[in-house]
């Protein structure tokens, strides 16, 4: 087991000027009900037993300045974007590309969250925190309506032990939507006519590490639905899109 550091959560060095960072941030609890409310916060992996404390305790580490900058490029649209989508309103294309960003700071947040919660319990160390990740893989993002009128905010998957080994997957209802946020490396590439390694592996001789190799591209589009996955849907060339 490796000791928990007290790292930036953003840009994983030691905190200047240290502040606290709400993973969830106050806005979005305030959206989701009382933020002092006593909510269940996964379970203590050395005790087994259910940790509960108020939402708004929900933080950890940060730069002062990494936190004024989160706040002021992402935390007001994606206020004014998760509002809008809870009242089933429309939102524009640049709008979704900001809710990725957010999605993606999120993620790794609630990651490096539950590492220190768990005290790092599986020894792991971070390659990476928010600052590095943000908008640097494939990424997808689905809705689902969530037909209840009951406010409140409930993550899934994230205290799992394969959350702590790849934190790729996000599961979230916020009040009445559940979203799924998936990132990776060539997530959807494959099928949007980008390059896509037609290897992958990881190799246990070289410390665990993941290799690919042999890229291919198809110079197509596969028709949608499915983005992910095999499908026998037609194809059209590129250079109809221009």
């Amino acid at each position: 087991m490796l000791p928990v550091e007290k790292k930036c959560i953003f840009c994983g060095e030691k905190p200047v000027d240290k502040n606290k960072e709400h993973v969830l941030p106050k806005w979005l609890l305030e959206l989701s009900g009382d933020p002092k409310r006593v909510v269940n916060q996964g379970i203590d992996w050395k005790t087994g037993s259910n940790r509960f404390f108020s939402a708004d305790q929900f933080v950890f580490p940060a730069c002062s300045g990494c936190n004024s900058f989160y706040a002021d490029y992402l935390e007001s649209d994606a206020k004014r974007i998760i509002e809008k989508l809870t009242k089933h309103e429309p939102v524009s294309c640049a709008d979704y590309k900001i809710l990725l960003d957010w999605f993606d700071k999120v993620r790794i947040g609630l990651w490096l969250g539950f590492r220190y919660l768990n005290k790092n319990h599986l020894g792991i160390k971070p390659n990476f925190h928010i600052d590095q990740r943000l908008g640097t893989k494939d990424r997808l993002l689905v809705c689902y309506p969530y037909n209840k009128d009951d406010r409140g905010i409930t993550y899934i998957g994230t205290d799992s032990p394969f959350f702590s080994v790849m934190p790729s997957t996000l599961g979230i209802r916020i009040n009445n939507l559940i979203f799924i946020n998936v990132s990776a490396d060539y997530l959807v590439s494959s099928r949007l006519g980008f390059p896509y390694p037609k290897i992958s592996e990881i190799k246990k001789a070289d410390n665990n590490m993941f290799s690919i190799g042999d890229f291919r591209k198809k110079n197509s589009i596969t028709a949608i639905p499915p983005l992910i996955g095999k499908s026998q849907s037609d194809t059209f060339s590129v250079k109809q899109l221009a």
